[in-house]
């Protein structure tokens, strides 16, 4: 062969190869993405079945015993006077307020506008812009909705973007209904990428003389304070229940834990100014929405608080796995899905952070059917762990933590110890332990006693009167196997890729599993279930198989839930998720601090409070507390129920185990002092059983916290100390009945 013939074929070869890479990174680039399917929502009623309104100026709507509703026909703010109060609730700034504003045009149309929207003049967009009533050669109309209420909707002329919501006056206040058919864009640009509807209800200034805080949703609850003295550069904004992980397609981003939290278990923020509270809960479509809190001067000189909606994502296309090289990208598929907003207005005593508390605590009771729990003892709750994987010189090896007979030479110590109502979560029984290859993960470790072991650990703990629950996983898998193929059953980010190389299960096939693992638990004895990871990691499904939003998401994971809770018995969820809350639900890790950002001041146990009493939850694992004394008093005070870790193998011949982190669980070395500190409690954790958390007041390392007719005084310090005229041991508590 001639040298200019070897020259030739050498150069064609790297022209099809070249041509290979560039047609690989333009159908990455353009790969199509399937639509999601509509939630199911309500009749939905059209502009043109509906009577017009027509006005000038701030007029009144409609009222009841407790408010008086206000709309400016002019732009569509409102103003909603609170009777009891005395007082008068604006979506926009007043005038005097305005006029210590020094924004540029822009953000001076934002405050006075009742929706701000963000657009992109395409999809390949790296920025969006910012949109309002006053920027968009805006036409309103405005309707008379049937039972009641009226609907504002706006056209944008500037880029035909259409918004509209309906206001309907409640006993608490007002709710704000986003119907899907109101809310659209155009097919080939402008296109609406998220929406806020009265992002500045409620918003002070401190520089006016308002005093009082932000309530957000950081953790547990935080309070952010009005204070002159303090300029951040920063907003708190938090996706509600977590980010998603469907829009994260870098693989060379990493930092997957910082992607996980802080976590927003529950959507409700509020305004506390001077003796009067506003608190929002995002009652539906929450899952597309993030929590946004502004101190002053981050954006403007306001205090604000509120809920922004997505309806369309982006993400970040990669064209080269290689290097990660890419570009970002808005998806074609939008979330046109119902929203609502509940907002409650209070005054006096039933103002601050505890009376938002008290009413978010009715509006679950409402929308969940909540009963009250019965009063009864504090039940034993420790975690077993059993076995786990290590990497040995010939390969991974089997490492035992607890066997079967080990576990229950610990029932017998407790039954000894006349502790009753023991429930042991059983982490780690499957073959390779918590390494378990899910969702090949039977028979149990043979290792640990294998199947025949397991049931009769389960025989003796029931002869006892103890349960046993064993820790699944019916969320995410390690391989394929057992009837799951990668490309059908699993989720897939917004490139159209599976999820990390095939990880989390779609919702149908989390469901598969559930029913087909959930005989073989029985058959072993299980008492009930920990579904580990259900419902933290809440995904857009972009897999073309069976495409499903984030919100579809959601409501197959509650359906689920309830299945669990029908089937299983003992249920306890590993994330206190509150579109979890149910009936008989039992929340692990219920958080006891948040995450300590600067412009947070003050940590409060608001979910707690709305919960007690009504949802069983506990505390993070005693082990694995920063400061386990101090955490279990403060666990008390905020009614969250102990959890132990034990194990009977020593922890610290447990290094280097795959997937297991454990701290002091020695059984032989914990036992007598997990016994003390349970009987410690017990009695304090009876009598605040079924009882709501009333009042709650925290100086320095005092707490005093009210259930009902049961106070409770915490001393968080080392020295004995006076609250209130009662003396608390230091590192100790005081009830008082009556």
């Amino acid at each position: 062969m001639s040298k200019l013939k070897k020259t030739a074929l050498t150069l064609l070869g790297l022209v099809v190869v070249m041509g290979l890479i560039i047609g690989l990174r333009a159908f990455n680039a353009r790969r199509g993405l399937p639509y999601l399917p509509s939630i199911p929502v309500d009749i939905l009623i059209e502009n043109d079945s509906l009577r017009p309104l027509t006005g000038q100026g701030l007029e009144k709507l409609t009222e009841n015993d407790n408010f008086i509703l206000w709309l400016n026909f002019d732009c569509g703010n409102i103003e909603l006077y609170h009777r009891q109060a005395g007082y008068t609730w604006r979506s926009a700034p007043s005038e005097r307020e305005m006029a210590l504003e020094d924004s540029n045009e822009l953000w001076m149309g934002n405050l006075q506008s009742p929706v701000v929207f963000t657009f992109a003049d395409n999809l390949y967009s790296m920025i969006p812009r910012l949109g309002n009533v006053h920027n968009q050669n805006t036409w309103m109309q405005i309707f008379e909705l049937p039972c009641g209420g009226t609907r504002v909707h706006y056209i944008f002329g500037a880029t035909g973007i259409e918004i509209g919501f309906d206001l309907r006056l409640t006993e608490f206040g007002l709710t704000v209904d986003v119907p899907p058919n109101l809310v659209t864009d155009n097919d080939i640009g402008p296109f609406l990428t998220e929406f806020i509807i009265f992002p500045f209800l409620g918003a002070t200034r401190s520089d006016a003389g308002d005093t009082g805080y932000l309530f957000l949703p950081d953790g547990p609850g935080a309070l952010v304070h009005f204070d002159m003295s303090r300029q951040f550069n920063h907003s708190f904004v938090e996706p509600v229940y977590g980010h998603d992980l469907a829009y994260i397609t870098d693989v060379n981003t990493g930092g997957l834990n910082q992607l996980l939290g802080p976590m927003v278990h529950f959507p409700v923020y509020g305004v506390h100014r001077n003796d009067h509270s506003l608190m929002g809960i995002i009652n539906r479509g929450e899952s597309l929405a993030d929590i946004i809190g502004n101190p002053a001067y981050v954006q403007t000189g306001f205090n604000s608080a509120h809920a922004r909606f997505s309806y369309r994502r982006s993400f970040r296309v990669i064209t080269n796995a290689q290097t990660g090289e890419g570009f970002f990208r808005f998806t074609e598929a939008t979330f046109n899905e119902y929203r609502s907003l509940h907002f409650h207005f209070l005054t006096g005593e039933d103002a601050g952070w505890m009376g938002m508390a008290q009413a978010y605590r009715r509006h679950l009771v409402e929308k969940y059917g909540l009963a009250r729990l019965p009063q009864e003892e504090l039940p034993f709750t420790v975690s077993i762990i059993g076995g786990d994987m290590t990497q040995g010189t010939l390969g991974n090896q089997f490492v035992s933590a607890t066997t079967f007979d080990q576990a229950a030479d610990m029932l017998d110590f407790f039954h000894d110890q006349n502790i009753g109502n023991v429930n042991v979560i059983l982490y780690g029984w499957q073959r390779r332990g918590n390494s378990v290859q899910s969702p090949n993960k039977y028979p149990a470790a043979r290792q640990l006693g294998g199947n025949s072991g397991l049931r009769r650990l389960i025989s003796h703990g029931e002869g006892l009167g103890h349960n046993i629950i064993l820790a699944d996983n019916f969320s995410t898998i390690t391989q394929a196997g057992r009837g799951i193929r990668l490309r059908r059953d699993t989720v897939h980010n917004a490139q159209g890729f599976t999820l990390f190389g095939g990880w989390h299960l779609s919702a149908t096939a989390s469901q598969g599993m559930f029913d087909r693992d959930w005989p073989r638990l029985e058959v072993l004895g299980a008492h009930g279930v920990v579904p580990l990871g259900f419902g933290g990691f809440l995904l857009t499904d972009f897999n073309a198989n069976a495409p499903l939003g984030r919100t579809g998401n959601m409501y197959a994971a509650q359906e689920m839930a309830t299945q669990m809770q029908e089937q299983a018995g003992l249920i306890y969820f590993s994330w206190p998720q509150a579109f979890l809350v149910g009936p008989e639900v039992r929340f692990l890790n219920m958080p006891l601090e948040g995450t300590y950002r600067i412009m947070l001041d003050e940590t409060v146990p608001f979910y707690h409070m709305a919960l007690h009493g009504y949802v069983q939850y506990y505390a993070p694992q005693f082990t694995r507390m920063s400061e386990p004394r101090r955490d279990m008093l403060r666990a008390l005070a905020w009614g969250a129920l102990p959890n132990f870790e034990l194990t009977y193998v020593a922890s610290e011949d447990l290094w280097g185990l795959m997937n297991t982190h454990i701290y002091s669980t020695q059984f032989a070395r914990r036992r007598y002092e997990f016994v003390d500190e349970h009987n410690r409690f017990a009695d304090a954790f009876y009598l605040i059983s079924g009882r709501v958390i009333t009042d709650y007041e925290e100086v320095g390392d005092l707490i005093r916290v009210v259930f009902e007719d049961i106070v409770i005084y915490v001393n968080l310090g080392t020295e004995s100390a006076e609250f209130n005229g009662v003396g608390i041991p230091g590192l100790d508590f005081v009830v008082v009945e009556g």
